[in-house]
C-alpha cells in the first residue's frame, strides 16, 4: 500500500461528538461547519474541520453516515443547503460536503464505561469495546486497535473516589499516551480540575446532550492544531497527530454558563 499523501493544514476539531437520532442532520452539519470556522484571520488559506464521534454502545450515528456514503449522489439532508456523504479510503471516516464547497470530516470512535465508573474515549477507531472492564485493560484494548485513548471530563466524575483513581493512574496515562478531554458542558465559572495541570496533553469537545436543540452546539468547543493531513485517510491522520507529543494543541470556544448547565441537566431528566 502506498504511503498516504499528506499536506499541512490548520485543523479545528470537536473531540467529543454525538450524532443522536433526535438531531436534525442539517442543523447538526451546518452548525458544526459554522462553529468550527475560525472567527479571526489565520495564516492558512484553507482549514480542515473534523468531528470525532464518541458513541456509546447504544448509538449508531457513524454507521448511519457510513451507510449514506454508499450513495453519495443522494443528499443525507436538505434544508437551505443539502449535505452529501462521501466514503474515504478507510472504513472509519467519511467526508460530508455541500455543492457550495463546505466540507466536514466525521471519524468513528467510542465512549466506554470502565469498571471504576470512569468513562474513556476510543478515538479514531471503528472497533467496538465492552463496558465494565478495568480502565487500564480498556486502554490497552484501545491502543491495540490503533485508536487513541482519552479521558473525558464529566460532572462529578473526576471527584471523590473516581478522582483518586484518576490521580493514581496519571503516570501510567503519560506512559500510554492517554489524553485528557475537556468538555463544553463544564460551566466556565467552575475551576478546572487539577488533573489538567498534570502534564497530560489536553483535547476538548462539545459533548452534546440527547436533546434536539443540542445539535446546534456541535463544533462550538474543541481544539485547533497545525498538522499534516491526508484527506483520503482522515482517521489515520488524526491518530498520527494525536500521538505526536511535539504538536501544540490550542483550545477554542467557551464552555456553558451555570444557568445553561442547570437548564440542560433539568431538561435531560424530564
Amino acid at each position: 500500500m502506498n504511503e498516504p499523501t499528506m499536506r499541512e493544514t490548520r485543523l479545528f476539531v470537536d473531540a467529543h461528538v454525538h450524532f443522536y437520532d433526535c438531531f436534525d442532520p442539517c442543523a447538526f452539519f451546518n452548525s458544526a461547519y459554522d462553529n468550527l470556522s475560525p472567527s479571526v484571520e489565520i495564516d492558512y488559506e484553507a482549514t480542515t474541520k473534523v468531528l470525532l464521534l464518541t458513541e456509546t454502545s447504544r448509538e449508531n450515528g457513524f454507521l448511519r453516515l457510513l451507510e449514506a456514503s454508499k450513495n453519495p449522489a443522494q443528499a443525507i439532508c436538505t434544508a437551505d443547503e443539502s449535505w452529501y456523504c462521501h466514503a474515504t479510503a478507510e472504513p472509519e471516516s467519511v467526508c460530508l460536503k455541500t455543492r457550495s464547497g463546505k466540507m466536514l470530516y466525521a471519524i468513528a470512535g467510542r465512549q466506554i464505561v470502565a469498571s471504576e465508573g470512569l468513562e474513556v474515549h476510543a478515538l479514531a477507531t471503528d472497533e467496538s469495546f465492552e463496558d465494565g472492564k478495568p480502565l487500564l485493560d480498556l486502554i490497552d484494548e484501545i491502543r491495540s486497535s490503533g485508536g487513541v485513548a482519552a479521558m473525558p471530563w464529566g460532572t462529578g466524575k473526576w471527584l471523590g473516589r473516581r478522582g483518586g483513581v484518576m490521580k493514581s493512574m496519571c503516570s501510567q496515562f503519560m506512559q500510554d499516551g492517554v489524553l485528557l478531554s475537556d468538555s463544553g458542558i463544564r460551566p466556565w465559572v467552575w475551576p478546572k480540575s487539577g488533573l489538567f495541570s498534570t502534564g497530560l496533553r489536553i483535547i476538548a469537545g462539545t459533548d452534546p446532550l440527547p436533546l434536539p436543540a443540542e445539535a446546534r452546539r456541535t463544533g462550538s468547543f474543541g481544539f485547533s492544531i497545525v498538522a499534516q493531513w491526508d484527506q483520503n485517510r482522515p482517521a489515520y491522520s488524526m491518530r498520527t497527530l494525536l500521538k505526536n507529543q511535539e504538536l501544540v494543541m490550542t483550545g477554542f470556544g467557551r464552555s456553558q454558563g451555570v444557568w445553561q448547565f442547570l437548564s440542560r441537566q433539568i431538561a435531560i431528566r424530564t
